[in-house]
C-alpha cells in the first residue's frame, strides 16, 4: 500500500474522493494496523480532508509510537488544524526519535515557524534552536539560517543575528537577507557595511 502512495506521489497522480473511501475501507477493516492507518492519513491529508488525517494519524501514532514519519505528518495536520501546542508536542516527538536524518528538516522547520510565532522569550530561544538544528540537516539551504537570524534580530542579539543572515545571504533561499543585514549594520552604525 505505502508503494502505491510512493508510486502515486512520484507521478503525480491526483488523489479522488474514491481513493480516500477506499483507504478509510481499509484502515475501518484494520483498526490495529499502523501502516493502514498511515496511509489512511496520507491520502487524507493530500485530499485536504484534514479532520480524517487529524484522526488517522492520531491512531497511527498511537499504534507505532517510534515512527518518526508519522509523527512528523501528525504535527503538520496540527498546525494545519490551528493546533499549535499540540502540534509542536508532535513534531518534538518527531525530532527527538529521529534528530539526524535529513528527511526530518521540515520538521525542523515547522517546529521553529511554530514556536516563533509565540510571545515568550523562551519559545523564540526554542524556535533558534529548531533553525539551528535544520541548518545542519541542510548546510546549503539558507532559510533556517534566514529564519535564525531573523529570530535573533526580533530578541536584540545583533550581533549573532549578522552572522546567522550573513551566512544565509551566501546560500540559495536566504537572498533575503541581505536587506536585513542593511537594517542592522544601520543600526550599529556600520555605514559602510550597510
Amino acid at each position: 500500500m505505502i508503494l502505491w502512495l510512493c508510486v502515486a506521489a512520484l507521478l503525480g497522480a491526483p488523489l479522488v474522493a474514491a481513493d480516500l473511501d477506499s483507504f478509510q475501507r481499509k484502515a475501518d477493516m484494520n483498526p490495529k494496523d499502523a501502516g493502514a492507518q498511515f496511509n489512511l492519513g496520507v491520502v487524507a491529508y493530500q485530499s485536504h480532508r484534514l479532520d480524517v488525517a487529524e484522526t488517522a494519524m492520531a491512531k497511527a501514532v498511537k499504534l507505532a509510537p517510534k515512527d518518526a514519519e508519522a509523527w512528523e505528518l501528525y504535527g503538520t495536520i496540527l498546525a494545519g488544524r490551528d493546533k499549535p501546542e499540540d502540534a509542536v508536542k508532535a513534531l518534538h516527538k518527531s525530532t527527538d526519535l529521529d534528530p539526524k536524518n535529513p528527511k526530518r528538516f521540515k520538521a525542523w522547520m515547522l517546529l521553529g515557524k511554530l514556536q516563533a510565532e509565540s510571545k515568550d522569550d523562551k519559545s523564540l530561544d526554542a524556535a533558534v534552536d529548531a533553525y539551528e538544528h535544520a541548518s545542519r540537516l541542510a548546510p546549503t539551504d539558507g532559510r533556517p539560517r534566514l529564519n535564525q537570524g531573523l529570530l535573533w534580530a526580533r530578541l536584540n542579539k545583533d550581533d549573532k543575528a549578522i552572522d546567522a543572515l550573513a551566512e544565509a545571504a551566501k546560500l540559495k533561499g536566504g537572498e533575503l537577507a541581505s536587506r536585513s543585514l542593511c537594517v542592522l549594520y544601520n543600526k550599529k552604525g556600520d555605514f559602510k557595511r550597510a
